[in-house]
């Protein structure tokens, strides 16, 4: 006999073995891949699992200095000094004084104070902008500080900060008694070589002469000199013929003619020893840049007049004037600069450079210039480029490659280090060699992008290999390439977290600050903590992709928020494994410095979760029933998991909860099952949330058919 059967409702498996695929806020939650989230709050995927994100644990706390009017100590500017520092600087204004203080927040030291100097002034009723630079390692790595307004400062032996000496710059040499002038050096009133360029940070400079013992008048190749600013007008240091060196400063008096007298002997002047009463008169025409020597040899005793006496030959370049020009101005355009970077020389690579490049003068926008090899405090006349038009500022610099990428709001250029010819002494000496600062390098400018910029330039950040930033238009991009005959050089990887980055005001994002953190690009707005995995393949090959919006989605993306109460993030500095996050109270000033090493975030237990896609199973025209569900949990202490279950009825809780006490081990992961027992749901979706700690590394779920939806 033959009974009838029922029909078998056949049971299927749907497995995601990592949860590694970031999050994804711009698909559906039915489109999204099977290991991407449609929401993730403080999780990552580290070590084979998606986890709970690591705490702020406190390092260091203290408070900034007291007695400000306004009740605040704020950091008011900040500059990052490689990828292991970043210079702070506070200005501090109390009773119409202005004070400011540098400090160092670094990877290694934590938050240091560099020194601090007083009786500031403001420009035009503003406190003054400031620009840190740490010298290169050659250079004695000393801080130094450029303030608007034209004052340099630098930390001191003491560690202190005090003002700065810039270098005075040799611009002639061999050169000629006027006398001895021919018409065209008398008409350019350069009678020998030139050799450095004037430096912008000083209007000093240096001129050497040789003497001839014939003539004594040496005409300087300025003229109308700065008398005003300086205790002495002119130094004039000449080699005498006896070997020793006689050093006058020439201080400024009633008239133009500003002389000074000193005694010297016979043996100095080369004349017979019985010549006991000799003098020296140095004479400067500050209004026509004149130079002029009388000296005088004579007897005390006897009737013998006293005999003029020219200053003899004694080897080249004997006789040196160091003057000043005109105040130009120069001084306060780099003093104006707001950004800085350390590039150029054949071995510096990506993390070094010879050659500090500065930007972000307001007055100049387009305006970069650079200093000469290892020397903050000399920026050659001659080292400058004016980037693009001028409607639109230089904001930043970074490295790729062998390059100096060099943005602005909405165009983007590149610069590369290309090492002079060399000179010799003939070529300095027969003049094909006018500013030897200058000859040494030159840097062509080249376009890279006509229409993509950064206005964000902390954000910049050089990630396994490949430049990322931020706009304040809520984009986030890529230089994958650095051709300049491609278009396809800069690519916006911010599509799957536009929505969350459009929460965060324009000043939020222009004070972005980049780092890197295990591997990962990290990206501080607001309160917010952006991480890309820099070392996803879909990363590293993002240039060979044909379709962008398939990159795109590749990329894996997590969010983190770190809100601390009445405080904000003032700074951030990381090295690729290690962050340092200091946190600022606005109220009183006091700061803290936190690490990501802790299982809290201080003491407050982290609150994360994520969402899984909207399953449909690839029938979106069928019900399905799931019966079970499989996932990998650690057996970390403090474990503490919610499980809700999402369908297109809504979200339904799970009773059980996994409250580990760490008996199975550090770290340890078990497989958990679960019976959701959700019938006739056409999507399915999984809610993970925890108070604590949490990691998963896989899910497993299994379903059966239902009807047909109508």
């Amino acid at each position: 006999m033959r009974y009838p059967a029922m029909n078998r409702n056949e049971k299927y498996r749907v497995e995601v073995p990592q949860l590694s695929g970031g999050v994804n806020l711009i698909d559906p939650p039915e489109r999204v891949e099977d290991d991407q989230l449609t929401e993730a709050e403080n999780v990552w995927w580290e070590r084979g699992a998606l986890r709970t994100r690591p705490g702020l644990h406190k390092l260091d706390t203290g408070a900034l200095p007291a007695g400000a009017t306004d009740g605040h100590a704020v950091f008011v500017s900040h500059n990052a000094i490689g990828e292991r520092e970043q210079l702070l600087g506070q200005m501090r204004e109390s009773g119409g004084a202005v004070s400011f203080y540098g400090y160092s927040l670094s990877i290694d030291g934590g938050l240091t104070a560099l020194g601090q100097i007083h009786d500031l002034q403001k420009i035009d009723g503003e406190l003054p902008s400031c620009m840190g630079v740490k010298a290169s390692s050659t250079a004695g790595s000393k801080y130094y500080f450029f303030l608007d307004g034209g004052r340099i400062l630098q930390q001191s032996a003491t560690g202190a900060l005090e003002d700065a000496e810039p270098y005075i710059p040799t611009v002639m040499v061999n050169g000629k008694p006027a006398a001895a002038m021919s018409e065209s050096e008398r008409g350019t009133r350069v009678s020998g070589v030139l050799f450095e360029g004037y430096n912008m940070l000083t209007p000093k400079f240096k001129c050497s002469f040789t003497t001839d013992g014939e003539n004594d008048e040496f005409w300087l190749p300025a003229q109308q000199l700065d008398t005003k600013p300086h205790a002495w007008a002119a130094t004039v240091e000449i080699l005498m013929a006896d070997g020793t060196t006689v050093t006058k400063d020439l201080t400024r008096i009633m008239d133009d003619k500003i002389s000074g007298y000193t005694a010297v002997t016979a043996d100095q002047l080369g004349v017979d020893s019985s010549y006991n009463n000799c003098s020296l008169t140095i004479m400067l025409d500050s209004i026509k840049g004149i130079v002029s020597v009388k000296a005088l040899a004579g007897k005390t005793t006897g009737s013998d007049p006293a005999m003029t006496v020219h200053l003899p030959f004694v080897r080249s370049n004997n006789f040196t004037v160091t003057a000043s020009k005109t105040t130009d101005g120069q001084l306060d355009t780099i003093c104006r600069m707001t950004r800085c970077t350390w590039f150029g020389g054949d071995r510096s690579g990506i993390g070094g450079g010879t050659r500090l490049f500065v930007c972000g003068d307001p007055q100049k926008p387009n305006l970069v210039c650079w200093s000469d090899v290892d020397r903050p405090l000399y920026f050659p006349e001659n080292n400058y480029a004016y980037i693009g038009d001028a409607d639109q500022p230089v904001t930043g610099f970074g490295k790729q490659a062998d390059l100096l990428v060099i943005f602005k709001p909405h165009e983007i250029y590149s610069a590369q280090y290309v090492a002079g010819s060399g000179y010799s002494a003939d070529d300095v000496a027969a003049g094909r060699v006018v500013d030897v600062a200058a000859a040494g390098a030159t840097f062509p400018i080249t376009p890279l992008h006509p229409s993509i910029g950064c206005d964000c330039p902390d954000s910049i950040r050089l990630v396994n290999n490949r430049l990322v930033w931020a706009s304040s238009d809520a984009h986030i991009y890529m230089m994958p390439t650095v051709n300049q005959w491609s278009e396809r050089n800069v690519r916006d990887i911010t599509a799957r977290i536009r929505p969350r980055l459009e929460r965060h005001s324009r000043a939020e994002l222009t004070g972005a600050i980049a780092g890197e953190y295990s591997g990962y690009y990290t990206l501080l707005a607001g309160d917010t903590l952006y991480l890309l995995d820099a070392g996803n393949s879909a990363f590293q090959s993002y240039a060979y992709y044909a379709s962008e919006k398939k990159a795109t989605r590749l990329l894996p993306w997590y969010l983190w928020t770190l809100s601390r109460e009445d405080a904000a993030w003032a700074g951030a500095v990381s090295d690729g494994e290690t962050v340092r996050l200091l946190c600022q109270n606005a109220a009183d000033g006091t700061w803290t410095l936190f690490d990501l090493s802790g299982t809290t975030d201080d003491g407050d237990r982290i609150e994360s979760s994520f969402a899984t896609k909207r399953f449909d199973f690839g029938r979106p025209d069928r019900r399905k029933a799931v019966k079970q569900l499989y996932f990998g949990l650690s057996d970390e202490a403090g474990t503490n998991v919610r499980v809700d279950y999402v369908t297109e009825n809504g979200v339904c809780e799970d009773v059980w909860r996994a409250e580990n006490t760490g008996d199975g081990g550090t770290d340890g992961m078990t497989l958990r099952r679960l019976t959701p027992n959700i019938n006739r749901a056409a999507v399915f979706g999984l809610r993970f949330s925890s108070t604590g700690t949490m990691a998963i590394d896989r899910l497993v779920l299994y379903y059966q058919m239902q009807g047909v939806m109508r």
